[in-house]
């Protein structure tokens, strides 16, 4: 964990899946076990599809043992996960209580490549994670992986997530609410020749700034910026045209 300056505040320095782990970790953070918790989910980005939340504790660090743990597409599956936290609703165990947001974020949980493409919404607060949702995104043939990320509701509503497809999904970048089995909306993040292989990854500071870049396979310099979750207004943002793939992007929360 680094400041905004770049220093690196050691007292947040983990090894989640122990020392000897050397397949890359996925991070989200949010208060996923209940409200006003401070936590961090890891999950195994190749090797494997292992999730893990940890307590952080301001000023002391990460828990050096997670407080929940789970495999959501199964013991074998070695493919990898993306991982997101967004406030999509009320929820106690696995049932929906109502749509309203409740101030505790849920786990989204994206596959890796090598399995059909799905996305599995967890409620954080039972000491088992319980499955609220899973969706199969993109198209039913595409197994090439996918990237999840939070999409900001209005004050008082729920967040929505967004998933984006990996390689040769056509950029395309979907929007899902609440337990909804199919997209809200859709549009591909790029255009033109040469765009429909990359893969993409996006963020979003909410439904009418989506922020996507180019990954694997990517030519296509800069952030694309979107207007809606249907695409709306694309643009480049002027000040990265140098940036180029492959590239990941997140966003900074206060």
């Amino acid at each position: 964990v680094f400041s905004q300056s770049g220093v690196e505040l050691p007292e947040y320095r983990s090894f989640p899946f122990g020392p000897g782990y050397t397949g890359g970790v996925e991070v989200a953070a949010g208060p996923v076990t209940g409200p006003g918790r401070i936590d961090l989910v890891v999950g195994q980005q190749r090797g494997g599809n292992l999730v893990r939340v940890f307590t952080v504790t301001p000023g002391t660090g990460v828990a050096t043992a997670p407080s929940r743990q789970f495999q959501p597409f199964g013991p074998a599956f070695r493919g990898g996960v993306t991982l997101a936290t967004a406030d999509i609703g009320t929820f106690s165990g696995t049932a929906l209580v109502a749509a309203a947001p409740d101030g505790v974020t849920e786990i989204i949980v994206g596959s890796g490549p090598g399995r059909r493409a799905t996305v599995n919404t967890y409620n954080g607060m039972p000491a088992t994670p319980a499955l609220v949702n899973s969706v199969n995104p993109i198209s039913p043939s595409f197994s090439n992986g996918v990237s999840v990320a939070a999409l900001p509701g209005a004050p008082g509503l729920a967040d929505g997530y967004t998933v984006s497809a990996g390689v040769g999904g056509g950029s395309r970048v979907e929007t899902y609410s609440g337990i909804g089995k199919i997209p809200a909306a859709s549009f591909a993040a790029f255009s033109g020749a040469g765009n429909a292989r990359p893969d993409v990854w996006t963020a979003s500071l909410g439904p009418t700034q989506i922020f996507s870049v180019q990954g694997q396979a990517g030519r296509t310099a800069g952030v694309r910026k979107n207007t809606a979750p249907s695409g709306g207004t694309s643009s480049t943002l002027p000040a990265s045209t140098s940036i180029l793939p492959p590239l990941r992007i997140s966003v900074l929360r206060r």
